[in-house]
């Protein structure tokens, strides 16, 4: 928890890495083994002489689609709502303990997605307190004191310890008399966690619990917000990400004023400031368009400019993945420029972001058909659920999905086909299959031609 608020460069973080390698190798070391986890940010350096590093993939789309679908009430129409209206929770779900989270809430409030995060973990808390009646009972607290004190302890443990405190100092620091208690229902209900030790250490069992109950004390208290966490991405920026979309208006367009401010100042994507608070509004105010609508024709054309002009690719897809504050024509016009680039990964990105039009132009349909046009076989084959998915959550892209489905159909048939007459007659077959090729052109532009007369 010590270098949360370090940069990636700290000697913190330096000595730490090096510390952690002497303690792991140990004196013997041919022997000693030892693994570290880490978040990417503030990883360790060099000076950790890891032979091997493993890293966890977030969830993609179709693990999210895959994972919520466990779930008895999400059905077709809630998982089309999530990727299309909701895109502001994809983000969130891509982790598997927040994606359970958005499953909990759905089968706990009416198969309603939550309004924003604030709302994931407050039902999922109170649920979990529910399940703690009798030993709160015994405890001589109610579901009302754990939350209060739970608010308190976040608190002090964000302001002056980080994600974790002793439990003596809890009990010093609050003068609450119910410490102990809260913390016995905390642990029982999963919310909390104690450490072993000869002096116990207190922290909630997920960071998100910790920022959720430390952004209650900011709204009741008023108080005045340190926003230099924003642009050097310290321990507090997540946690203004969830101030944001319950703070009021006023509060949170001084927010984005500043997050803009800085952007403007450096006037591209390559300062870690500007990118981080760049990521920030795309983070916080997606739900909010209210609070960045005095600038967003501004914010539009700086991603435009971004998409266009920029020679950096990491510049381009975190643009591209910011579309969502913008309006729907805004998006339409941008995902045009973005899919000239001879870039995978910025075509699959733009793909994402433009997925939540409810209309789009013939010219964007048409570049995305021969996006696809242009697939290997192989791409093709390999890559068509993730295609198709995207396409099949709006009504605006069922020329676009028909084309792909329509492809896809004919090579897998000619694969299959290959595959039969190559078993059968092993050179009559290949040259035979290699003369229907031709047939597979005249099949694409037929496809097209009926695709475009439809109603074009």
């Amino acid at each position: 928890p010590a270098v949360l608020d370090e940069k990636d460069s700290s000697p913190l973080i330096k000595q730490l890495s090096e510390i952690i390698f002497k303690f792991l190798k140990g004196a013997r070391a041919d022997s000693s083994q030892g693994i570290l986890s880490s978040r990417i940010f503030r990883k360790p350096t060099q000076e950790f002489q890891a032979r091997t590093r493993l890293e966890i993939r977030p969830f993609s789309d179709e693990k999210i689609e895959t994972t919520l679908r466990r779930s008895a009430k999400f059905d077709e129409s809630l998982i089309r709502k999530l990727f299309k209206d909701r895109t502001d929770l994809i983000p969130v779900a891509r982790n598997p303990f927040m994606a359970s989270l958005i499953a909990d809430y759905v089968d706990n409030n009416q198969n309603q997605l939550p309004k924003n995060q604030s709302d994931l973990y407050e039902s999922y808390i109170d649920n979990a307190l529910k399940d703690c009646q009798d030993r709160m009972d015994k405890r001589g607290i109610t579901s009302e004191d754990v939350k209060a004190c739970a608010i308190e302890m976040a608190d002090v443990m964000f302001r002056e310890y980080g994600l974790e405190a002793p439990i003596n100092i809890l009990k010093t620091k609050l003068d609450n008399q119910h410490v102990e208690a809260v913390i016995d229902v905390l642990k029982f209900a999963r919310i909390g966690r104690v450490g072993s030790g000869d002096e116990n250490i207190f922290s909630f069992a997920h960071r998100r619990f910790c920022e959720y109950f430390a952004v209650q004390k900011l709204i009741e208290d008023d108080r005045e917000l340190d926003l230099n966490a924003i642009p050097t991405d310290s321990q507090w920026r997540d946690a203004l990400v969830l101030y944001c979309e319950v703070a009021n208006e006023e509060k949170a367009t001084a927010i984005a004023n500043f997050c803009w401010n800085i952007i403007r100042l450096f006037g591209d994507l390559k300062n870690p400031y500007s990118i981080h608070c760049f990521r920030f509004l795309k983070d916080a105010f997606q739900i909010r368009p209210e609070c960045i609508a005095h600038f967003r024709t501004n914010l539009a054309e700086f991603i435009n400019d971004q998409v266009t002009e920029s020679e950096e690719i990491l510049s381009i897809k975190l643009s591209l993945e910011a579309t969502g504050l913008l309006s729907q024509e805004e998006i339409n016009h941008i995902s045009i420029n973005a899919l000239h680039y001879n870039n995978d990964w910025i075509r699959e990105t733009c793909i994402r972001s433009c997925r939540s039009l409810s209309d789009i132009s013939l010219k964007l349909e048409k570049m995305l058909i021969n996006f696809l046009s242009q697939m290997t076989v192989y791409e093709l084959l390999v890559q068509y659920k993730k295609y198709s998915f995207s396409f099949h959550l709006s009504e605006a892209f069922r020329h676009v999905n028909s084309f792909l489905y329509h492809r896809t159909v004919y090579f897998s048939i000619c694969v299959v086909c290959a595959i039969f007459l190559t078993i059968l007659y092993p050179f009559p077959g290949f040259f035979a299959f290699m003369a229907t090729m031709p047939f597979g052109f005249l099949f694409e532009n037929t496809a097209l031609r009926n695709i475009f007369n439809e109603d074009k």
